[in-house]
């Protein structure tokens, strides 16, 4: 399938869900915790438009040992979106149907490209690339110094 441009990665705000359109794919993008996920927009169900409906932390039964409730809670840890036409739930983060995990959308790979007009968001890439470990290396740091510098160069 041939790149499809979605949009600037500042336009797609933290919670946010654009529906595309990619020959003849139907996509769902969407932004979760910082990161995009793409799906199907095509409900395994009966076809409905899977991307369209509420996105809603996963609702989680809280039991003491003895199997007794202390009633229900939104998770803190998955977030679904639900088909607006019968329910069907599936994982923000996998595409799986919630109810049959084997039941799988069609997942499509999230691209960012550079835009020399926004200079921030490529340190930002940069940032997110080497904190990925939760440390910043010292050749890292020097890089993205480097690149800075390149950036304000006239």
């Amino acid at each position: 399938m041939a790149e499809q441009y979605v949009g600037k990665t500042a336009e797609l705000k933290e919670g946010d869900r654009r529906i595309i359109f990619a020959g003849d794919n139907e996509i769902g993008v969407f932004r979760h915790e910082g990161q995009f996920y793409a799906y199907s927009n095509f409900c395994l169900h009966q076809g409905g438009p899977a991307c369209e409906g509420l996105t809603i932390a996963k609702v989680e039964e809280r039991l003491l040992p003895d199997k007794t409730s202390q009633g229900l809670y939104f998770s803190e840890s998955e977030m679904h979106f639900v088909c607006p036409w019968h329910g069907y739930e599936y994982d923000m983060k996998t595409g799986e149907c919630v109810s049959d995990r084997k039941l799988k959308l069609r997942s499509f790979e999230i691209f960012k490209a550079f835009d020399p007009a926004n200079q921030a968001a490529l340190l930002e890439t940069i940032d997110e690339l080497i904190s990925a470990d939760g440390k910043v290396h010292p050749a890292e740091a020097r890089f993205r110094d480097d690149v800075q510098r390149l950036l304000a160069a006239p």
